[in-house]
């Protein structure tokens, strides 16, 4: 990362080092603005683009909540704002870019520019996975007659560097439905049937969101399962046997923040507080699906 040497602060007098700095970064500050104006065009309509993809609330000022802005003159302004802020406070001034900031076949990262409740112009950036975005994402809530909850043992590394104990989910790019979904994804990490059609939890305008997937929108799903056969995991993934709790057990996992499982060494702990974890959990219990 690029960091000023100094704050923008005009002089008098014969320059001297310190302002032969300043004049440096103003020339850096006005030539990211130059850039970032020359390819308003096209960043902005792709912006738009993934945006229209991800479901949720703009939000509304006027009502005294935060809100995304989508016009040309909006954004320029967020922008423009953003970028001498960052060279004000010592920062590369890329890192004020509104739109499109990184983009592979994998995730996307957006400066959402936004307009706070109290008027201020500033971005708001998140990473989306493109599964959750152009496929279908979710959340898995498989429970059995007995009222007790599937959840499923994962090797989540090398960048979370942990073992987890997780309701199954995820996104998947060749679902048609949501539906489809659910039952790929069950089937592929816990290697259960559905016994009837799910239920969508919260209405079907409801998205959570997947901290442990960088905000990706999920849809929450309770199942009721039915037959059991092999679990089906993806290329790269290590997923242990399904895992049964009820709801005292499920209870005082969360309270320690993991659980120990038999087969594995007794020092191999399970953490259970991602966000999808934490969203499911609590439906689980307000749902009386878990008892």
């Amino acid at each position: 990362m690029e960091r000023f040497s100094c704050r923008f602060k005009r002089r008098s007098g014969n320059p001297g080092p310190e302002e032969a700095i300043v004049k440096v970064s103003e020339q850096l500050l006005q030539a990211v603005l130059n850039e970032a104006r020359a390819t308003r065009p096209e960043r902005f309509t792709r912006y738009r683009e993934i945006l229209a993809m991800i479901p949720g609330s703009r939000g509304n000022a006027a009502e005294g909540v935060h809100c995304i802005l989508t016009g040309d003159d909006e954004m320029a302004a967020v922008e423009e704002a953003q970028i001498a802020q960052h060279a004000a406070d010592g920062f590369d001034p890329h890192f004020g870019r509104v739109g499109v900031v990184f983009e592979d076949r994998v995730s996307v990262v957006l400066a959402h520019p936004i307009k706070t409740a109290g008027g201020v112009l500033r971005t708001w950036k998140g990473i989306y996975w493109w599964n959750g975005i152009v496929g279908k994402s979710v959340a898995i809530i498989p429970y059995t007659d007995d009222g007790r909850v599937l959840l499923v043992p994962a090797w989540r590394g090398p960048v979370v560097g942990r073992w987890e104990l997780e309701f199954p989910g995820g996104g998947d790019v060749k679902a048609k439905t949501e539906v489809d979904a659910v039952r790929g994804e069950l089937f592929e990490e816990a290697g259960y049937e559905m016994l009837d059609t799910p239920t969508r939890l919260g209405g079907d305008e409801y998205f959570a969101i997947d901290t442990a997937n960088h905000g990706t929108p999920i849809a929450v799903y309770a199942v009721h399962l039915g037959r059991k056969s092999e679990a089906e995991p993806e290329d790269g993934e290590v997923i242990g046997r399904p895992v049964f709790l009820n709801r005292a057990e499920l209870e005082a996992a969360f309270r320690r923040g993991y659980v120990t499982l038999p087969g594995y060494p007794p020092e191999r702990r399970f953490s259970v507080l991602s966000g999808r974890n934490a969203i499911s959990a609590y439906m689980a219990t307000i749902n009386g699906l878990v008892r």
